[in-house]
């Protein structure tokens, strides 16, 4: 079989969508399956299919498609999010229009958009899925709510910006034949917001190679003078991973103990601002910030409790990561986190935002080598039946071979 994995966004990189790829990749290909893997660059100037010599350049599209806009949206604003987002849509589709779609078994697009531009002009032949890897909507209301602190919830959903979020999002789980969603609070989002049809909707969760983060990896750094206790924190510096919240805890954590460090890896626009605020409340000194790190598995091995206190997320992968490496979790209640998690078996849950409740269940796990232990030893027991990529490539080749019959059948 011939699988194409698209996305509009750029790859490889640090987010769930690049180790869902990755692992999906590497288990056909280990299972004889040819995997082609289409991406934009980081400045979002071409497609191209990672390594190979493959690229369209979106220079030649961009005349085209902007008076095409300019007619489509006759008052819209070419700064404005909904023109930028629209062009971006419509030269990713005029370049994937160049390649030879039709020499491949089965399309699996990675996000809405590119489920969006593959539909219009994908051939007949060539059934379409979609992985939707994240709630769309719910992210640019939380990215909103940065911009806007004082606007209510219901002001924001009503913005120009949420409104066409939503109808986007609508579309783009009509376009495909079939949707993969990873959790049970996703698929519930797409049935009750979206009218998805149940039916259309196959639920499993994602899989990494256990063996993988499980052996040990190439050598770690020395930890800190002293053996501090390492805190953890992995993902995007952005408002709707709740990290301001986990350095609230911390400056709680800081007036109890001080054998600790927290490290925060990841990059994003709140940068400047978290370290600011580590610096108003006196934990500088105690909170790392490394940017992105390619290979976690020799930090994932130093790190004594991993911390992940987003205000929503999908399944992450950060969390897969550490329960499959041993290390104990805490999340938050957000979203499908607890379902990845049980409270006081195999991690701990916290209500998300609430960073006394977070500083407390940091405090109790470090005061607790034995609940640390336990809360591992299980989290290891669950993730090898819950993470295991095997599970998810069985799973991912039912939803292919139904949607393939499903084309043929029209």
């Amino acid at each position: 079989m011939k699988i194409l994995l698209a996305t509009v966004y750029p790859l490889p990189g640090g987010g769930g969508i690049w180790s869902f790829v990755s692992n999906l990749r590497a288990e056909f290909e280990r299972k004889g399956h040819t995997v082609d893997v289409l991406s934009t660059d980081e400045k979002s100037t071409k497609i191209k299919i990672l390594n190979s010599s493959t690229e369209v350049e979106f220079d030649q599209y961009q005349e085209a498609v902007s008076l095409n806009l300019q007619k489509t949206y006759p008052g819209l604003l070419p700064n404005s999010f909904i023109y930028f987002w629209e062009k971006h849509r419509y030269l990713y589709q005029a370049a994937v229009s160049e390649l030879s779609l039709e020499t491949y078994d089965i399309i699996h697009a990675q996000d809405i958009t590119a489920a969006l531009a593959f539909s219009a002009i994908k051939p007949a032949g060539v059934p379409l899925v979609t992985s939707v890897n994240g709630y769309f909507s719910g992210e640019i209301f939380f990215h909103l709510k940065t911009l806007h602190p004082d606007r209510s919830n219901e002001q924001l959903w009503s913005t120009p910006e949420l409104v066409y979020c939503q109808e986007f999002e609508r579309q783009g789980c009509q376009a495909s034949g079939r949707l993969h969603a990873a959790s049970n609070w996703l698929t519930r989002i797409l049935t009750d917001k979206y009218s998805v049809p149940l039916a259309k909707i196959h639920t499993f969760a994602y899989g990494i190679d256990l063996e993988r983060l499980q052996k040990k990896g190439p050598a770690a750094p020395a930890k800190n003078e002293g053996d501090k206790k390492i805190i953890l924190c992995m993902g995007r510096l952005v408002y709707l991973k709740g990290i301001g919240h986990l350095i609230d805890a911390l400056s709680h954590l800081n007036k109890e103990r001080k054998d600790w460090e927290c490290w925060i890896l990841g990059e994003g626009d709140m940068g400047e601002l978290l370290k600011k605020q580590c610096e108003e409340l006196g934990v500088r000194d105690k909170v790392k910030f490394k940017g992105f790190v390619k290979n976690v598995v020799p930090i994932l091995q130093q790190a004594d409790i991993l911390v992940h206190p987003s205000l929503q997320e999908t399944l992450p992968h950060t969390v897969i990561e550490a329960q499959a490496a041993g290390i104990p979790v805490i999340v938050s209640d957000a979203a499908s986190m607890p379902e990845m998690v049980i409270h006081g078996e195999t991690g701990l849950v916290f209500p998300h935002g609430n960073s006394e409740v977070l500083y407390t269940q940091i405090s109790t796990l470090l005061k607790s080598p034995q609940m640390r232990e336990e809360l591992r030893m299980k989290a290891l027991e669950r993730g090898k039946h819950y993470w295991d990529s095997g599970r998810m490539i069985a799973n991912m080749e039912d939803f292919y071979q139904e949607a393939i019959q499903e084309n043929k059948d029209g």
